[in-house]
């Protein structure tokens, strides 16, 4: 582009500009779209318009796409079953959601401790697998946590694919129909699930898993006596919370059919000095 072009567009916006004060109403004018289309061609960022028009990203997004094309990487899916029973699990245990109104983005975030920070790296290396789309990954030290996240209508409407909940999905999450899935999607559900809200307390050689939606905990004991498993299900009233546990020869069988993922977890816990428990672990 010109200098002279660029002087003739900033000269065309400012007096579109200045229409905009006149006809400015709830709804674009035709005057605003003008504006917004001209803004794009000379080259502004769609936060420097978003300022000056004082509409949503979103609503300048619309415009940006026919003149400079997609500028956001599109999800695509890449699964097979297990895979995609296991992001399902990661984020029944460890996932939140959340509808950014003013940017109208689908935020879908994965929370893990600080202390499982591999783990946090491999799944961001697996995320970028499946979805052929590498997460936002940061730290938030002064929570101690790490955090995937993507903004995405599609993966929202992926985990409402198989999950429901309602309100705060902590205490409601549970799988959608928990009878309709293959050996895979099961096994890595379970994984997810271990590897975010499950442990392995080596001394007694005791698997628990606790949640505090009485739905899940009821589906994973099912799940559990579909692979042959029979846990002791833990109920503490007063906290509203479940613990489902095998003990022994069972729970080393049990991790071996599911093969977590997250190797703090199965290394520090399981092997420490030696290989009495040869867990095998999701690659």
């Amino acid at each position: 582009m010109t200098t002279g072009q660029k002087s003739t567009g900033h000269w065309r916006l400012k007096y579109i500009k200045k229409c905009l004060s006149i006809y400015r109403v709830s709804r674009l004018t035709v005057a605003e779209i003008q504006y917004i289309k001209e803004s794009i061609k000379i080259g502004l960022s769609i936060n420097q318009i978003s300022k000056i028009t004082k509409k949503n990203k979103s609503t300048i997004y619309y415009y940006y796409t026919p003149i400079n094309g997609k500028k956001y990487k599109k999800i695509e899916y890449d699964y097979s079953d297990e895979e995609i029973g296991e992001f399902i699990g990661i984020f029944t245990g460890d996932g939140g959601f959340f509808f950014d109104k003013s940017r109208y983005k689908y935020i879908t975030r994965i929370h893990t401790g600080l202390v499982d920070k591999d783990y946090n790296d491999e799944l961001a290396r697996f995320f970028d697998k499946i979805f052929h789309k590498k997460p936002n990954n940061y730290l938030k030290l002064k929570y101690n946590v790490c955090i995937l996240s993507y903004y995405s209508k599609d993966i929202y409407l992926l985990l409402r694919k198989f999950l429901d909940w309602n309100g705060t999905k902590t205490y409601s999450i549970k799988l959608k129909e928990p009878h309709n899935h293959s050996k895979g999607f099961y096994i890595g559900f379970l994984r997810g699930l271990f590897d975010t809200d499950g442990n392995f307390y080596r001394p007694k050689k005791r698997f628990s898993y606790g949640t505090v939606s009485d739905q899940l905990a009821f589906q994973v004991n099912k799940l559990m006596n579909y692979f042959g498993f029979y846990p002791t299900l833990h109920i503490n009233k007063k906290e509203h919370f479940y613990t489902l546990s095998l003990h022994g020869q069972n729970a080393i069988n049990y991790l071996n059919i599911i093969k977590p993922r997250n190797k703090r977890k199965y290394t520090a816990l399981v092997y420490r000095q030696d290989t009495s428990f040869p867990i095998t672990v999701a690659r």
